[in-house]
């Protein structure tokens, strides 16, 4: 498992994973005007990050960064790397696993590449930070080996977008050394990195085509996918930067600067994070509302501890809001301003549950809002709405989200008090099955814009009488999810089975409308589904 070494404490195994962005990395400030991508990712400040931070040097390394990454010029070291030639034996082909959760794919759990390089025989290595953070397990080939490597994360800096990891190796291996010259316009460069399925390193020669004053360089060689966190080298394999991501379709490849890296390395080193709140998290274009989408978290990290979750969108941070610019600036110079263990108050808005949270990092955490899940005490995977399918009447009035497996559905208007209330689905993995008997999963859902709020408890005492002869009454309680208000009865013990059984009577927040529903779940992690179709339904009544 991937562990966090932390100074004096230990950090426990989290079960998140870091979503690598195509043609992103972590963000700088004004990437996304240099790179043209949807998802855009930047950061700002100086080389030398403030003193607020307590990251310690200046553009010049201290004694400890010195020796963890030695002077290329350093000849009394025989694995230090000198030539491009040499070069893939410093490099690190690294595979994470985990789960993440995309904006647009949902969650999944995947096995991923990276890349990184080694800046010390020890075994310490530098990479991208999107590559490890909130990793499950980490391990990592050197060169061309076959033998893997077991890999810790030391320290991160989120915004500067880097990570030091250990790996595990009883036997000094060979590195990499900085540049110490000056970073010229036209230098040639190489490019390394392995691309995912892989058994070796590759490089790709280019120029430096730009030098940006947002602590990135532009260059013209080819990067390609799983190149991420790979050097830039000079002629004679110094490195230069660290590959933020592969090319751009139409621009040159973007890469954090040596001078940016080397002032993060003593803390880094030292197992303090720096400018991090500990998420992989990305602006994208079309959602509403505006922030950051989180990705992915590192468990025993600020965030993590706040109860931030994947799949939250994080809308402003110490009370300013954030990627109004498209970008992850305002973000990042919030946390360059302050402590790494400052109270800062967030807001986020949490799409499972259609709601606006807020809470403080390094302090009170989210209260998280209501779901049947939680009632019943049932573990559900964040984010997993964004894997159902839209289901509708046959006006095209009502419309839920189901699991696919639920496709079977039919449409079935309702009554109360003899007159008709509006319109109603049927949804199932097997309709017939459902309606027939207690052991197969599925809900009726009915909405109408003719009942009111006085209507919901006598709809949930009609409903009593039809069911309590076949269920054990456990609770009547208080609802609120997805706009709606309202209270449910929760019984069990269906015609002796195991199944939970929900009735719930609610009004909309806006008073538009009323929706009834009965859902029936054999299994009690059924009622995960529950909690989807609630913030996804819609009601649209005829001739509004």
């Amino acid at each position: 498992m991937a562990t966090r070494r932390r100074s004096g404490t230990s950090s426990p195994d989290g079960p998140q994973w870091t979503n690598r962005i195509a043609a992103v990395g972590t963000l700088l400030a004004g990437l996304a005007a240099a790179v043209a991508v949807i998802v855009q990712q930047t950061g700002s400040g100086p080389a030398t990050p403030p003193a607020s931070l307590g990251q310690g040097p200046t553009a010049t390394p201290t004694a400890d960064a010195t020796a963890a990454t030695p002077s290329p010029s350093a000849p009394a070291d025989p694995l230090l790397v000198r030539s491009v030639e040499g070069l893939p034996a410093a490099l690190v082909q690294i595979t994470t696993t985990g789960t993440f959760v995309d904006a647009f794919g949902g969650p999944r759990e995947a096995r991923d590449q990276g890349s990184g390089f080694l800046i010390d025989a020890s075994g310490i290595a530098l990479t991208n930070s999107d590559v490890v953070i909130g990793a499950e397990s980490i391990t990592a080939h050197v060169g061309d080996e076959r033998a893997a490597h077991t890999a810790e994360v030391l320290g991160v800096s989120e915004c500067a977008g880097v990570a030091v990891i250990k790996l595990e190796s009883n036997d000094p291996m060979p590195h990499l050394g900085w540049f110490d010259g000056p970073v010229r316009l036209g230098q040639d460069v190489v490019a390394a990195g392995s691309a995912p399925g892989e058994s070796r390193p590759a490089v790709a020669r280019g120029i430096i085509s730009s030098v940006g004053r947002d602590d990135t360089i532009q260059h013209d060689g080819t990067v390609q996918d799983g190149w991420t966190g790979g050097p830039v080298v000079t002629s004679d394999g110094q490195v230069v930067a660290v590959n933020l991501g592969p090319s751009d379709l139409d621009g040159p490849a973007v890469a954090i600067s040596r001078d940016a890296l080397l002032p993060l390395l003593p803390d880094l080193l030292a197992a303090r994070d720096v400018g991090s709140a500990g998420i992989v998290g990305y602006v994208v274009d079309g959602l509403d509302p505006t922030g950051i989408w989180v990705a992915s978290v590192e468990p025993d990290s600020p965030a993590g501890r706040a109860g931030i979750l994947p799949g939250d969108i994080v809308t402003a941070l110490d009370d300013r809001p954030l990627a109004e610019d498209g970008t992850m600036a305002s973000y990042c110079d919030v946390l360059r301003d302050h402590q790494p263990d400052d109270a800062l108050d967030f807001t986020l808005y949490r799409y499972d549950d259609r709601a606006t949270l807020t809470g403080t990092l390094n302090g009170d955490p989210v209260e998280p809002g209501f779901s049947f899940a939680r009632v019943l005490d049932v573990a559900t995977e964040p984010g997993a709405a964004y894997a159902d399918e839209p289901i509708s009447d046959e006006d095209d009035v009502l419309y839920v989200e189901v699991p696919p497996t639920w496709s079977d559905h039919e449409a079935d208007d309702w009554s109360f008090r003899g007159t008709r209330a509006g319109p109603g689905l049927v949804v199932s993995p097997d309709t017939d099955a459902f309606r027939a008997g207690w052991r197969t999963p599925g809900a009726y859902v009915a909405a109408s814009a003719t009942l009111q709020a006085a209507d919901l408890e006598p709809l949930l005492d009609a409903a009593r009488t039809r069911f309590e002869d076949d269920c054990v009454l456990v609770d009547r309680a208080t609802f609120f999810r997805g706009g709606y208000t309202g209270t449910y009865d929760l019984w069990e013990t269906c015609h002796d089975t195991a199944t939970q059984f929900i009735t719930l009577a609610a009004e909309k927040d806006d008073g538009s409308h009323v929706v009834y529903v009965q859902f029936q779940a054999p299994d009690v992690a059924d009622v995960a589904v529950l909690d989807r179709m609630l913030v996804a339904l819609e009601f649209t009544p005829e001739g509004s």
